[in-house]
């Protein structure tokens, strides 16, 4: 006999069409390879089992039934504290937490780091070769459709793989290479601007300076742009965060952090196998004029040429949790 997971599943509000309450669901998941995972859903009186594709993992599984609010219980496998599931913890205690951000409103006061002109760049520079791509494959198919019987089977195979080639091509380029101009031109950019800047946290030039993207827990597992983008440094001498933002500008006492987490969350919808993952470095401090905590997700912002794999990103964030833990944990 194999051995095998289990896990359980029970709510009392879940009926069948005929009015039978759902007792149990039940994974159960052979080790052996060639074996394909069931979903035993038991209504008390009868029971019927449903195959679980093999690409499907566990984790998957528990997350979304965990969020139709199911009692879930498996092995190796913890409820996701916020949107995703917690890879990374520090186990900081939130109640010897000490200290408070404080934080400063930069909008209309201080230069932002991008503007018109370095959004229109980005476009250009990061999507133009596919908005060409796809500009040449529409105008491919307008000359075969006028043209038709005047080309040849051979013109028109050409013209064909001309347009669609152009569309790969200029695909390839924004995931390989179009992100990380962008990004790497934005950085020299929003250092520019920083140095213009009245009463900046940094002169620009500092070596440890970080460029991160923040978003708050409602974007995590949505798309869409980051409430703020700036450089954050870690303050060894004053036990410190220090963050210079576009919009926002602030500094944390290292004994105000409650959590510090990284936190795998699935955009574009869990369950689906070419959802991107983010992995995000969560951390949450009480603030002063507020009794809600401050709580926000930081990514390293990419700066390497290549696919941006899910591996990846999942160092890039490793490097920042690390540098955490180095300075919190000692």
């Amino acid at each position: 006999m194999s051995a095998v997971n289990e896990s359980f599943f029970n709510r009392q509000s879940i009926h069948r069409n005929d009015g039978k309450k759902t007792q149990s669901i039940r994974i159960r998941h052979s080790i052996e390879s060639s074996c394909t995972p069931l979903l035993i859903i038991d209504h008390g009186d009868e029971g019927f089992m449903v195959a679980v594709p093999n690409k499907v993992s566990l984790d998957t599984l528990a997350n979304i039934l965990y969020r139709l609010e199911l009692a879930v219980a498996l092995s190796d496998w913890d409820p996701p504290e916020g949107e995703g599931q917690v890879l990374d913890d520090l186990g900081l205690d939130p109640d010897q937490a000490v200290g408070s951000i404080r934080s400063e409103a930069l909008e209309g006061v201080e230069p932002r780091f991008t503007g018109v002109v370095e959004i229109v760049f980005q476009i250009m520079v990061g999507a133009g070769p596919l908005l060409l791509g796809l500009a040449g494959l529409i105008w491919s198919g307008v000359h075969m459709f006028r043209n038709w019987t005047d080309l040849d089977l051979l013109n028109r195979c050409l013209i064909g793989a001309a347009g669609f080639g152009g569309v790969v091509i200029g695909f390839l380029y924004l995931l390989r290479v179009g992100q990380f101009i962008c990004n790497v031109y934005v950085i020299s950019r929003a250092r520019a601007a920083m140095q213009r800047r009245s009463e900046p946290l940094f002169g620009a030039t500092e070596d440890d300076l970080m460029a991160v993207e923040l978003f708050n827990p409602e974007k995590w597992t949505k798309i869409g742009l980051p409430d703020d983008f700036g450089f954050l440094q870690i303050d060894r001498t004053k036990k410190m965060l220090k963050l210079e933002g576009s919009k926002t500008r602030w500094t944390m006492p290292f004994s105000a952090l409650k959590p510090c987490r990284i936190e795998e969350c699935i955009t574009g919808g869990e369950g689906n196998p070419n959802a991107e993952r983010r992995y995000f470095i969560v951390l949450s401090a009480g603030q002063e004029a507020d009794d809600a905590d401050w709580e926000y997700g930081f990514l390293y912002l990419r700066t390497e040429i290549g696919i941006d794999t899910y591996e990846k990103r999942y160092e890039r964030s490793k490097l920042l949790f690390t540098q955490l833990a180095d300075v919190l944990v000692s």
